[in-house]
């Protein structure tokens, strides 16, 4: 495993193919840090300096006069703007100096924050949550978001081949599927796979980020096995280290890495027309398994080998994950954005919420949904 600001490997080279980390190819760090952008929607400004740089470009003056007020401005002119003054400039741009609103500076909370927040909040406090979490120790919470698309069940293309689900609106959307949505309601299948080339394209972005020293990364291939778990049908998860396993001579079974229950609680399904990708949010509670299967018990024949990439940055990190079914063969590339730590960015921060305190569930959250949002928005076209 690595970890740092080294050079980050590629899973794929946009051809399938896999690549070593040494076989990376990476562009050289540029001179100056690029601001990411959150809001995928909104690159009215980046859009303006790029047109203004390539349009105008000023000869500094051979021999400048410090004293001189014209060259002082001249100079002035020729800095690049700061942050804050790239924010204002923007805000200023979208709002032409108008307050949000007549009523004061705070805005309301978008409707794709609020729907998500409300989903998260509820789910938490949901009986089978707070039962799992009571019940069982190290039990933690597990809020992720994974890209993908929202496939059509109900049209006459349903199974394999279903369309993209496509509804009557023109932004995000989230939407009500499954047992919850009643009588007539949308029967959809989210398939959190992607191709190879497009995984290949967010694996060059983010890697870019790494060389600005914006993003830290670690590199981990395991493989999961599967185990029938408890009467309720959720899985027991069994890693180990294939590597090692390969030189060991006890096999997978003496070097596992984890062993791990997910009971899968809900998930928000949100549509995003504009974009070539869906997303889901899930919410779930994992449970550490401490014990080893029973003696004959039979793991599923089908393992996963993961080759991921995770990139970390504050309190969310993006998971690549290149999955290759050793049953059939099949590989997928996928991606995902999570907590690095979900107990002291939500569970935490909710309990001082219900108690009245400062908190930021609501700032971790909304930084969760507009890295999700942003990566859907950048995609390459399908």
């Amino acid at each position: 495993m690595s970890d740092g600001h080294s050079t980050p490997p590629s899973l794929a080279d946009g051809s399938g193919r896999s690549q070593s980390p040494s076989d990376a190819v990476l562009p050289p760090r540029p001179a100056k840090r690029a601001r990411l952008d959150l809001d995928p929607y909104s690159q009215q400004y980046s859009h303006h300096q790029q047109q203004s740089a390539s349009t105008t470009s000023p000869a500094a003056p051979s021999a400048p006069d410090h004293h001189d007020p014209q060259a002082q401005r001249e100079r002035h002119r020729l800095q690049p703007p700061t942050h804050a003054q790239q924010q204002q400039r923007q805000q200023k741009e979208e709002d032409n100096g108008l307050p949000p609103t007549i009523f004061g500076p705070d805005p309301l909370v978008p409707d794709i924050h609020r729907a998500v927040l409300d989903f998260v909040y509820a789910e938490l406090h949901s009986a089978r949550a707070l039962g799992l979490l009571a019940s069982h120790k190290g039990a933690v919470l597990e809020v992720e978001a994974k890209l993908g698309r929202l496939l059509d069940m109900s049209s006459s293309g349903s199974g394999p081949n279903a369309p993209r689900l496509s509804l009557p609106v023109t932004c995000e959307t989230p939407i009500v599927s499954g047992p919850g949505a009643g009588p007539g309601g949308l029967r959809v299948r989210f398939e959190a796979t992607m191709p190879a080339a497009q995984h290949a394209h967010y694996n060059r972005m983010l890697n870019k980020l790494v060389e600005q020293r914006r993003l830290k990364y670690t590199h981990l291939v395991q493989t999961d096995r599967f185990y029938a778990g408890s009467s309720s049908g959720d899985r027991v998860r069994e890693s180990y280290d294939p590597r090692l396993a390969a030189r060991h001579p006890g096999g997978p079974a003496a070097c596992v890495t984890a062993r791990i229950c997910k009971h899968k609680l809900a998930h928000l399904d949100v549509h995003v027309p504009r974009a070539p990708f869906d997303y889901r949010v899930t919410v779930a509670i994992e449970v550490p398994i401490d014990e080893a299967p029973p003696p004959g018990a039979k793991p599923e024949p089908d393992e996963r080998v993961k080759d991921r990439i995770t990139y970390t940055h504050a309190c969310v990190q993006v998971d690549l994950t290149k999955v290759t079914s050793t049953g059939t063969g099949a590989v997928t590339h996928e991606l995902e954005i999570e907590f690095c730590d979900s107990a002291a960015s939500v569970t935490d921060e909710v309990q001082r919420l219900d108690a009245g305190q400062p908190n930021r569930f609501r700032g971790n959250m909304v930084h969760l949904i507009n890295n999700v949002r942003y990566l859907a928005g950048i995609a390459l076209p399908i």
